[in-house]
């Protein structure tokens, strides 16, 4: 017989709360941390926090307004002594002549404003520390310390804290835009000083005309000076780009922005040469200064996001190697063929390395895409990128950090120019620039052939009068702000993107393409059935298995413990594990086994005969000789997800391509419909060229999370990189989506595309000005002041449009 159970929740007793983070306290582990015997914690790591505070009377870290402390269960502690190293410090730790010292450090985990009062308070709790200072939005903490303490204690004190730092450095690429954005706002100050000044000596001569003479003369003169210093400094760039860009062959919108301003200099400078008039230099200013804010804005990205990855920020900093007198922390990219380490569960294997211990498991999600842990025994190979699972592991390096495979799954996506400062974007703004530049020429050519015949003068004046007005100052700022209004009102709902450009990436995509193993399943979440061999399980026999299950550092185990619910409070005798394999132990005057069938098997267990496993992984149990049934366990789905991918349906061409087991592939099927195409046992460098296949037929969008999924998000005309945590380490991508916000990426991508009207719309609002302006330069009757009103007024025209046009859109969608 047969019988099927199903269980939703779980059951606890004497449920008490963590002191340290209010989270569930339940008896499943072998050893309940307490202080005193008065707090119970849920882990060690909430209990050392605790004790922390409580030492140093910081406790009032509980009462802080807006204090949502996170449970530090889940996260190892690590040991940080390597941070004294001279290679550590050279790389990361500012000294000073006295021995002081200084760090930076990159703390992903501060959230809320408990975090910087606690951090802040750092020098109260380590004598010799001399400072510390958050940076909340940049998630930095910057430390200064006398040579009384060592990197090694201030940073294990901040991780103690349950701070983990990142040491990974900013991409090459995102260091270049740091500097260029600094650059551009020196240029952008520039300019706004000489707009603001410029534009209040030039209101006597627009308001009155009784300047006296002498005031006349020095306020232009220091329109000039200004003007000129504009020119030169702030202005360089527009004519250096154009220059680049006509000896390529290339139009590019600095072309006609750079005709538009010599024009105004020029005809500036004439006017006030031959006593015309004052000349348009504070409209000239201001012309910049806006040029320049859309420029701002058009470089701006999410640069705290690292969109620029390099492969070796997913591997530790540094390991143990094993010598002649113990462990010594090396640099991982130090590691050579031979090598011996020992990596503790949680860490990541650096290279490809062959197992000494005499079992091991790996966990391979994150570069396979293989959702299941893989069991190891001595001589196996652990391949690069591997997650260690339960008891720590004995390896020897057997080839170099940068042979690994996970370099060569990097090194084969595709790479887009990495000069993205100065790469041209293709669009609807650049394919009407060549005819907008002509047009432009055109018509400042025909007002000179038709004026000069009648009057030579008035003919100069609407040739230059064309090129002055025409200076597309609106048309450069329409893409820019229409695209990163959008992009802000997109990462205020959890889609980042690497630039405002990738908003056009959405416009013509046809397919989508997912990933399986944690962008559509929940990770650390598991849906679970037991299949009993004759009857349900006895309620002894559920807690002596909560109980077993407890134990154990295997993911499947745990979650099987979670399920059950209740344990027996005792600690198990005789308790072994085999990692990957199973757990046993004494409970009461029984023994009992979990773990797989063939492990059961070799322990003497006569495994029952059940159907077919319906779930990805199945984990059995026993007591004694008698089996008892098995757990089916799979990964749960993320939330509404068939209502997400039944809104996508309608759109686009739905496939999905994972790199794990085809056990699941009609759960997915169902889910998806039979028109789309479902690929398992899909390695990264397949889903790179399923991916190329997908593309013969339109644009293809890729969404994916793991570094498995490296290679096929650089092939897709769009990769969109799922994370859980937006600081932590994701594959290099355009884009990076909240997990949380994946059941809203329908309505997101028809936001994306919204931006294309709106961005249109503003090209129309340009047009308009432009008609206007060009109507009274032909006319010869151009003046300074007109030209001062309706020049800012279209730029601000622009601005307001799409400002207004991201809030309302993102409001109608928050509606539907």
């Amino acid at each position: 017989m047969i019988a099927t159970v199903k269980r939703v929740g779980t059951l606890q007793t004497d449920l008490q709360v963590c002191a340290h983070c209010g989270a569930a306290v339940t008896h499943l582990a072998r050893h309940q941390p307490r202080d005193e015997g008065t707090k119970v914690f849920c882990c060690t790591g909430c209990k050392t926090v605790y004790s922390i505070l409580r030492d140093r009377d910081l406790l009032g870290f509980y009462e802080v307004a807006d204090n949502s402390v996170v449970s530090l269960k889940e996260k190892p502690a690590s040991d940080y002594s390597y941070c004294d190293s001279p290679w550590f410090r050279d790389m990361f730790v500012k000294a000073s002549p006295n021995g002081a010292w200084s760090l930076s450090l990159k703390l992903p985990e501060i959230h809320c404003a408990a975090c910087v009062w606690l951090l802040e308070k750092l020098p109260e709790m380590l004598p010799g520390l001399t400072g510390a200072r958050i940076n909340y939005l940049r998630k930095h903490l910057t430390v200064s310390a006398t040579a009384d303490i060592t990197p090694a204690q201030a940073i294990q004190l901040v991780a103690d804290l349950g701070y983990a730092p990142d040491f990974s450095r900013e991409s090459a690429a995102t260091q270049k835009l740091s500097a260029y954005d600094k650059s551009l706002l020196r240029r952008m100050a520039v300019a706004a000083f000489a707009f603001g000044n410029a534009m209040l000596f030039s209101l006597p001569e627009y308001f009155s005309n009784h300047v006296e003479s002498a005031f006349a003369k020095t306020f232009i003169v220091l329109n000039a000076a200004l003007a000129t210093f504009v020119l030169f400094y702030s202005a360089g760039e527009f004519f250096k780009s154009a220059w680049r860009a006509l000896k390529k062959k290339q139009v590019v919108i600095d072309l006609p922005i750079s005709i538009g301003i010599a024009a105004m200099f020029v005809r500036s400078a004439v006017d006030i040469a031959t006593g015309t008039s004052a000349g348009y230099f504070d409209t000239f200013a201001g012309l910049i200064f806006f040029l320049l804010i859309g420029r701002y804005v058009q470089s701006r990205s999410y640069a705290w996001l690292n969109f620029e990855r390099d492969n070796l920020l997913f591997l530790p900093l540094a390991v143990r190697v094993q010598s002649n007198g113990g462990e010594i922390f090396t640099p991982v990219k130090e590691l050579k063929p031979g090598d011996a380490l020992r990596l503790l569960a949680g860490e990541i294997a650096p290279a490809r390395c062959r197992v000494l211990s005499e079992t091991a498991a790996a966990d391979y999600a994150f570069i396979t895409g293989e959702s299941v842990p893989v069991s190891l025994v001595k001589g196996d190979m652990f391949e690069p990128g591997g997650k260690v699972v339960g008891q720590s592991v004995k390896l020897t390096v057997t080839e170099a950090v940068d042979q690994a495979q996970l370099n060569r799954i990097w090194e084969n996506a595709p790479r887009e120019n990495e000069d993205i400062l100065s790469k041209p974007a293709g669009g609807f703004a650049e394919r009407i620039l060549p005819w907008f530049t002509f047009a432009v020429v055109a018509i400042a050519t025909g007002a000179l052939l038709y004026w000069l015949p009648r009057d030579p003068a008035i003919a100069f004046n609407a040739f230059s009068a064309v090129l002055v007005i025409t200076c597309p100052c609106a048309l450069a700022m329409a893409k820019p702000f229409s695209f990163f209004t959008a992009q802000s009102a997109l990462a205020r709902q959890g889609l980042f993107l690497k630039s405002a450009q990738t908003i056009e990436k959405f416009f013509n995509i046809t397919s989508v393409v997912f990933d399986k193993t944690g962008t559509l399943t929940q990770p650390g979440a598991f849906d679970i059935r037991f299949d009993a061999v004759s009857a349900d399980l006895s309620d002894p026999d559920r807690r002596a298995i909560a109980t077993l299950a407890g134990e154990s550092t295997h993911p499947l185990s745990r979650a099987v413990a979670k399920w059950l619910g209740e344990a027996f409070h005792e600690v198990p005798e005789d308790f072994t594990e085999n990692p990957g394999l199973g757990v046993a132990a004494v409970i009461g005057n029984d023994r009992y086994l979990l773990g797989s069938a063939a492990w059961l098997a070799a322990e003497g267990v006569i495994v029952a005969d059940l159907p077919s496993a319906e779930f990805s992984s199945v984990v059995w149990c026993a007591r004694g000789k008698t089996c008892l049934g098995r757990f089916q366990v799979r990964n749960q789905l993320r939330e509404n997800l068939s209502e997400t991918v039944e809104r996508l349906k309608g759109e686009y061409n739905l496939s999905l391509i994972s790199g794990d087991s085809a056990v699941e592939h009609d759960r997915f099927a169902a889910i998806f419909g039979s028109g789309a195409h479902l690929s398992f046992h899909a390695r990264p460098e397949e889903k790179a060229r399923l991916i190329g296949e997908l593309k013969k037929s339109g644009p293809v969008m890729m969404v994916g999370d793991g570094l498995n999924d490296a290679a096929a998000l650089a092939a897709a005309d769009l990769g969109v990189a799922l994370t859980e945590d937006n600081s932590h380490f994701s594959p290099a991508s355009d884009a990076v989506l909240s997990a949380a916000a994946l059941p809203q990426l329908p309505g997101l991508m028809a936001q994306a595309r919204q931006s294309r009207k709106t961005a249109i719309t503003a090209y129309g609002v340009s047009f308009a000005y432009n008609a206007v302006g060009i109507s009274v330069a032909v006319a010869g009757k151009l003046t300074p002041l007109f030209c001062a009103v309706l020049m800012p007024l279209s730029s601000l025209s622009v601005i307001a449009l799409a400002f207004a046009s991201a809030a309302i859109t993102a409001r109608l969608r928050g509606k539907n």
